[in-house]
């Protein structure tokens, strides 16, 4: 079956039966073409992914048929459909109803009685009148009104598209809305109603057509000409750890910088901050020098409102055994930007770059908001593979391990694997309660405080 574009047009794939000779009980495939009564608006994915199709003997009413499919993303759904016949030919009632499975609303309606015959060698294709049944029907005065009005985007930023539906100034709510966009070279239009401001364009006004049953309304967004100057940096490493005595106190940092149509500026137009200088300093260059055991937000800015950062945990190593420097990474970053949608992977990693121990076992726990992020899976990192206590239900997992030959270097604990639900920070808490280290000598760096813990943060954009 396939939902098309408009005008719309799916059947059930198969073709009648042909036969020598009638027996009852003999099987024979139906096709059947449902098509549209009128020209149908379209509809936003997931408003309609459900066909129910109900299928019953003539006069007897006996139900013959009665299932409820899913409508794939590409309009599709696979049913090879057969009915047995009890007489030959013989009539049937065919029902169909496209339903939004969120709420069992059924937004299209067809109803017809076809005639079968296993005798027929090339009958027409059963064509079933469908219409529209949802809550925005003719009768009904509609109204589709979208905004924000006036909106005017920079190029890369986004904002929600909003809308709604009234009749003689009361709300309708559940109305399949169709979104058209007319100028995509200017902008995208997400399924979750987002409209995002392409990169690289010369700017103009990009047209958003809503459009119900009935009615449309078409949003103007000004996209503003690509600004002079720099438009995103980029710090790499998005993560670092050093330690107070040589010979690894240091680590260089390098910053990309473009303009808004992504060409590469010099790499000097950022300027170095530390917002812990104590605990790490850092150059005009990108250089980060270990100062004291903590952590630290190094930031490059190229201009106003034009800047990232990176964290730096600092271990001291000048006492023995020096600390255990713990954190969690996004994406290879301590903060790491994600997309509605797109997987998050955050690596649990710990870097023994300031002890002269090698680690054991530990006991770990990590929350994070599930509103934003939705916990799919756990993988093994390049420690032991670690026991999980799943308490995803309230938010939170547990995990611990044991190598009974201890590893030493930097060593990633495990990987957590989520889905990004909406917009906004997972405020993710990483914490501890053993970290052990084996050789050469037994030690709790958690218990006698020798280590340094850093959470990160996951950032989810439209």
């Amino acid at each position: 079956m396939r939902l098309g574009r408009l005008p719309w047009v799916f059947g059930l794939a198969g073709a009648f039966a042909c036969a020598e000779g009638f027996a009852p009980g003999q099987r024979v495939n139906l096709a059947i073409v449902p098509v549209f009564s009128q020209t149908m608006p379209g509809l936003l994915t997931g408003d309609l992914d459900e066909l129910h199709i109900r299928i019953t003997r003539v006069p007897s009413n006996a139900i013959v048929v009665d299932t409820t499919v899913a409508v794939d993303s590409t309009g599709s759904v696979d049913l090879p459909l057969t009915v047995p016949l009890q007489s030959d030919p013989e009539q049937f009632e065919v029902l169909l109803e496209g339903v939004r499975s969120s709420d069992a609303a059924v937004l299209y309606q067809g109803i017809d009685t076809v005639q079968v015959s296993a005798s027929s060698e090339t009958p027409p294709p059963v064509q079933i009148v469908v219409s529209y049944v949802g809550p925005c029907q003719a009768s009904s005065g509609c109204v589709v009104t979208a905004g924000p009005v006036g909106a005017s985007l920079p190029q890369g930023d986004s904002v929600l598209l909003t809308v709604v539906v009234d009749s003689s100034g009361i709300p309708v709510v559940g109305v399949p809305v169709a979104l058209i966009n007319l100028d995509s070279n200017l902008v995208r239009v997400r399924p979750s109603r987002f409209i995002v401001a392409r990169t690289g364009t010369p700017g103009g006004v990009a047209r958003v057509v809503t459009r119900i049953y009935g009615d449309e309304d078409t949003l103007l967004v000004t996209v503003t000409a690509p600004a002079a100057g720099p438009a995103f940096v980029i710090v790499t490493p998005g993560y670092a750890a050093v330690r107070t005595t040589a010979p690894n106190q240091t680590i260089q940092l390098s910053d990309t910088v473009k303009d808004i149509a992504g060409v590469l500026l010099s790499p000097t137009l950022a300027t170095w901050t530390s917002r812990s200088p104590a605990v790490a300093s850092v150059s005009s260059s990108g250089l980060v020098t270990g100062l004291a055991k903590g952590s630290a937000v190094i930031v490059a800015q190229a201009a106003p409102g034009v800047a990232d950062s990176v964290l730096v945990t600092v271990g001291n190593a000048a006492a023995t055994p020096g600390d255990m420097l713990i954190a969690a990474l996004t994406n290879g970053r301590a903060f790491g930007a994600r997309r509605v949608g797109q997987s998050v992977a955050i690596d649990v990693r710990v870097d023994q770059l300031a002890v002269a121990d090698s680690l054991g076992s530990y006991n770990a726990r990590f929350s994070w908001n599930q509103t934003v992020l939705r916990f799919d899976s756990t993988s093994a990192g390049t420690y032991a593979a670690p026991t999980v206590n799943d308490s995803s239900s309230i938010g939170v997992l547990r995990f611990a391990a044991v190598d009974a030959n201890s590893k030493s270097g930097p060593l990633v604990l495990t990987r957590l694997w989520f889905t990004a639900l909406t917009t906004g920070a997972d405020n993710h808490v990483l914490q501890i309660s053993e970290m052990s280290g084996v050789s050469p000598n037994f030690f709790d760096y958690f218990t006698n405080g020798r280590y340094v813990l850093v959470s990160g943060a996951a950032r989810i954009t439209p």
